[in-house]
């Protein structure tokens, strides 16, 4: 949604961060790697270009960006814990370190978490009604 305005350096810190939440885990489900392709795609980048970043690297990357993108890449990231509706105790627990990470707030962090729940189960309801 908001990654294909994002610069080189915090694609990289992005990409770097959401294999590190979908492999939180240690399952790698097919709804996640299609997700993270998608991913690919929007920030126009070749899986083979980007440079892997230790993930308080990514995240220093990431807060110094400001808070309107520490909130999208967070928005993204729980979008991605949950494309396999298997939110996990490990996914979870990595999120909560990342939004303490980029000084998201506890509300600020639930609201994302609703308004992704929310668009999700739009999603589902579209998809049924169009089977």
């Amino acid at each position: 949604m908001f990654l294909n305005s994002l610069n080189i350096e915090e694609k990289n810190a992005f990409y770097s961060i959401a294999l590190d939440v979908i492999s939180a885990d240690g399952i790698l489900s097919s709804k996640e790697e299609l997700l993270l392709s998608q991913y690919l795609e929007e920030m126009n980048i070749d899986r083979g270009s980007v440079k892997p970043v230790v993930l308080e690297d990514a995240l220093d990357v990431i807060k110094a960006s400001g808070d309107s993108i520490s909130k999208k890449i967070y928005l993204e990231l729980y979008a991605l814990s949950m494309c396999d509706e298997d939110f996990s105790e490990s996914e979870k627990q990595l999120l909560e370190y990342i939004a303490l990470w980029l000084g998201l707030t506890r509300e600020t962090a639930s609201e994302i978490h609703s308004l992704v729940d929310e668009l999700l189960l739009i999603y589902r309801k579209i998809g049924n009604a169009v089977q």
